[in-house]
């Protein structure tokens, strides 16, 4: 038995019984602390759903050494890093893998993401993954793209009002200025907007308005992955993405855009007002040729995104011999 599951344009195929570990461990978190620590919690939450929902051997944050599995991947925190770095030389641990949560740029915490210990640095797009190349070229040969994924079956509208005049503009970075620019402009085309607010919106709300809209305007200088778009697109809702390249991080320059997932069939992206007006003009007839829920169910689900990790482990596990 095989399953094939297509993943950003590459179809992986993994033989499920010939998995090359007996148990996975999510580590967020030293081995036997009780106490709470910081973690993603969307990024968690689709590792461990994944995982779940295709079948896959894993525990979390075990409470001891003994119960850890042969492979495991530390999410975050550094000193949990650390411990398991010392396990994997102890070849208590098979396969080590590390990321996403950590730095901002690999150089930091003392080159930590750099260890030879470490078998995977996992990211969560191609283009955070050059930025790492680029500030850490020692990377190169072991970082591989694992992008978090959505659950589709709570991001899902069950009907679409296809005569809604609703626009989602998220609005996460920017001026108040820049925001009334982009309001005016969807005004001016014919059509309403409705906000929501990077930060002050639950998944719930989110939902509802995405269900009421038409497409969506997303305001945001970068993201490494962009997962508040992953849950629109998994609601069937395009997105006109600003994408000013313009990500400035201690002085430099990262060539970080605002929406590194994005594909034809889930939206395009703008830099200027008047690249927007144009897009908005032509706006109906490309709403009839995206179709972002199914880009997502096919590279974005937790299930894919899960596939996406197993595929990973069985390259480090062919490279290792």
């Amino acid at each position: 038995m095989k399953i094939v599951v297509l993943i950003a344009s590459l179809t992986i195929t993994v033989p499920l019984f010939s998995l090359p570990f007996s148990l996975l461990s999510i580590i967020t978190k030293p081995i036997g602390y009780q106490g709470e620590t910081w973690f993603h919690p969307a990024v968690t939450r689709s590792v461990i759903d994944g995982l779940r929902k295709i079948n896959v051997p894993y525990n979390v944050n075990p409470s001891s050494v003994a119960a850890l599995g042969d492979v495991v991947w530390v999410l975050t925190n550094e000193q949990a890093l650390l411990q398991c770095i010392a396990l994997k030389n102890n070849k208590i641990i098979k396969i080590l893998l590390a990321g996403p949560n950590f730095v901002i740029l690999p150089h930091e915490s003392n080159r930590l993401l750099t260890h030879p210990s470490i078998d995977g640095l996992l990211l969560p797009s191609s283009a955070i993954k050059q930025v790492y190349i680029d500030d850490e070229p020692c990377l190169a040969q072991h970082t591989y793209i694992c992008p978090a994924g959505v659950d589709t079956a709570f991001w899902h509208a069950e009907k679409k009002n296809i005569e809604s005049r609703t626009v989602l503009i998220y609005w996460k970075t920017e001026s108040e200025e820049f925001y009334q620019r982009v309001v005016a402009l969807v005004k001016e085309k014919g059509w309403n907007p409705c906000l929501v607010r990077y930060g002050e919106y639950t998944h719930d709300s989110y939902k509802q308005q995405l269900s009421e809209s038409r497409f969506a305007i997303f305001m945001s200088t970068s993201e490494s992955q962009g997962i508040a778009l992953s849950e629109c697109w998994s609601m069937g809702v395009p997105t006109l993405v600003w994408n000013p390249w313009c990500c400035i991080y201690q002085g430099k320059h990262l060539a970080l855009p605002s929406c590194p997932c994005l594909n034809p069939l889930a939206g395009q992206e703008w830099y200027s007002f008047e690249e927007l007006e144009l897009l908005l003009k032509d706006i109906e007839r490309r709403l009839q040729w995206y179709n972002p829920r199914a880009w997502v169910l096919d590279t974005l689900s937790d299930e894919a995104a899960a596939y996406q990790l197993l595929n990973v482990i069985q390259c480090i596990s062919l490279k290792r011999g």
